[in-house]
């Protein structure tokens, strides 16, 4: 059984993580293991790796990684996946995700498992041992001090999760920034080696939100293979429209929300304090604007 557990939105406790650790103990903790990843993380081999994950023979792979990471497929459009990919970007049936529509409450922009921080120029975001300031997350330091007193949302996606994401709020998003960096992975053993945030690729947009400021909305690759695909480019946006997916390998999404805009719901701000992550599904509630009264319910 897993060491690692979280939180559902009822406070239950449930274990997880379908990370296959096994090899991450060699890639960090071995010279031989240290060599391979150096190999690994290189463009030429990452695009082989893509090209392959895409063809049909990737698709031996698809039984496996199911029953090791403890996949359900209830929820999925039944299908015959023509690669491994395919089967990573999956579609859900109609109705298997209700995005919130109340304008006072925020959507969670993906599943994943969720911790929430109040940011200034101080903070540290902590995600399984690395930490990271918002300033060298953006790269952009007049950016990042629009959003000191305000509250960094992070969304941690693992193998079970649906690999698309959408919009929070309604509003007007500007451009894609991309930042390129050394792909590794999110997971728990790694993390304790590679300061992710620094050295992922990873891209965002500043949402101006209808109902909740300016939004900062950012995805973050993983290792080796993970493929960060936007949709859009500078528009006018609604809220659960899809913006973009993960291919394989694809990580973690973050909001950045201003003070005064945003509060987390009461049970993120409890479960992260502690030191839990909390599951949530894409469009639920995970936080309300001072419009909101009542607001410390978690539903």
């Amino acid at each position: 059984m897993s060491d690692t557990f979280y939180k559902d939105r009822d406070g239950n406790i449930i274990s997880g993580d379908a990370t296959p650790s096994g090899f991450l103990e060699f890639a960090y903790n071995t010279v031989p293991g240290r060599l391979a990843l150096n190999i690994l993380i290189r463009p030429a081999f990452s695009n082989l790796v893509r090209a392959f994950l895409k063809s049909p023979l990737s698709t031996l792979m698809i039984d496996g990684f199911i029953k090791k990471s403890n996949i359900s497929l209830k929820d999925c459009v039944p299908c015959r996946y023509p690669s491994f990919n395919d089967f990573f970007i999956r579609e859900l049936k109609p109705g298997k995700r209700t995005v919130e529509r109340d304008h006072r409450l925020l959507a969670s922009p993906c599943d994943g498992k969720v911790t929430v921080a109040r940011i200034d120029d101080d903070l540290e975001l902590s995600i399984k041992g690395s930490k990271y300031t918002v300033t060298s997350l953006l790269r952009d330091d007049v950016l990042a001090a629009d959003f000191f007193g305000g509250w960094a949302v992070v969304l941690r996606l693992t193998a079970d999760d649906y690999h698309h994401y959408c919009y929070p709020d309604d509003g007007h998003k500007g451009g894609n920034i991309f930042i390129p960096g050394v792909l590794h992975t999110v997971s728990p053993t790694a993390t304790d080696h590679i300061r992710v945030f620094r050295e992922n690729q990873r891209e965002y947009t500043v949402l101006d939100s209808l109902h909740f400021g300016r939004i900062v909305q950012m995805e973050i690759g993983a290792m080796c293979v993970g493929r960060i695909v936007n949709l859009h480019g500078e528009r006018a946006v609604k809220r659960g429209t899809e913006k973009g997916r993960f291919e394989f390998g694809g990580s973690t999404i973050v909001l950045l929300l201003q003070n005064g805009c945003f509060t987390p719901d009461e049970d993120l701000i409890a479960n992260s304090a502690e030191g839990i992550e909390t599951v949530v599904k894409l469009g639920e509630r995970i936080g309300y604007n001072e419009e909101y009264q009542g607001g410390h319910s978690k539903r």
